[in-house]
């Protein structure tokens, strides 16, 4: 089966007929349990608050972000609508964030599911394992983690904190890891820019092990070159025979709570 056929299924059984019309119920099933209040509805605006009174467009005060990603064992496969982002590393210290951005998504603005045009929108990513390695590791999130990062260095920020995510589940375990997860969400959640935080995702723990080395050379590279030189017009560099007054560098892995 080739990908544009998997792209293609995706989005008019999984998409369409599974994503969406399951989230349609999930707001009528909600709305019917807790109808809007007077101050919610006050809060909606002239325009809205008129629609909802009528019972028209409720599903637009649910408005989310779809962020979705699978592994088989023939292909792996990425689904995104709104903001967020999805981050995928690989074995050999790579990484990307493969599923195409969507130009509505920009400052307050974004894409949603409750758009009319949501399942024609929604962006697809496909890769068969026969073109390309899978990844190690994908990650998903909302704007609550990658909105902490500047716009034109996002993808490398957040491919820096996965790779101490991803190195984390390969030395301190997966339980350990999940519960380390939860608490630099809530870290985010309260010292970052107050939007919903989440981050899920799926991780192969014996590829992870393996990647493990190439990720600690490149975090002790980059630190090497952050490092400021210790030579300089009025502290010649150290030469043979004398003797360093530093202290050797801490060669230990920065855990989660350390922002990268």
């Amino acid at each position: 089966m080739r990908a544009c056929e998997i792209e293609s299924e995706l989005r008019n059984r999984l998409i369409k007929n599974d994503f969406i019309r399951a989230w349609y119920r999930d707001v009528e099933a909600d709305y019917t349990a807790n109808p809007f209040t007077p101050a919610e509805l006050e809060s909606a605006g002239a325009k809205y608050r008129s629609r909802y009174e009528k019972g028209q467009d409720r599903h637009k005060a649910y408005g989310t972000t779809l962020i979705a990603a699978a592994i088989t064992q023939e292909y792996w496969f990425g689904i995104h609508i709104g903001d967020g982002r999805l981050t995928a590393l690989y074995g050999d210290g790579s990484f990307d964030q493969p599923v195409p951005w969507d130009d509505r998504c920009f400052l307050n603005r974004t894409a949603s599911i409750c758009d009319d045009d949501a399942a024609e929108r929604a962006r697809v990513y496909v890769s068969l394992h026969t073109e390309r390695a899978p990844p190690v590791a994908v990650f998903l999130c909302s704007d609550g983690v990658d909105d902490n990062y500047p716009i034109w260095q996002n993808e490398q920020h957040l491919f820096k904190i996965y790779r101490i995510i991803a190195l984390t589940f390969a030395e301190d375990g997966f339980d350990s890891t999940c519960g380390q997860l939860k608490d630099l969400a809530a870290s985010f959640a309260a010292n970052g820019k107050g939007d919903d935080t989440s981050i899920a995702g799926f991780i192969d723990m014996d590829a992870a092990a393996r990647a493990a080395a190439v990720w600690r050379e490149q975090i002790a590279a980059e630190e090497k070159a952050e490092r400021p030189s210790q030579a300089g017009p009025d502290k010649p560099s150290e030469t043979a025979g004398t003797k360093s007054a530093e202290k050797p560098k801490s060669r230990r892995r920065p855990g989660l709570m350390k922002k990268p």
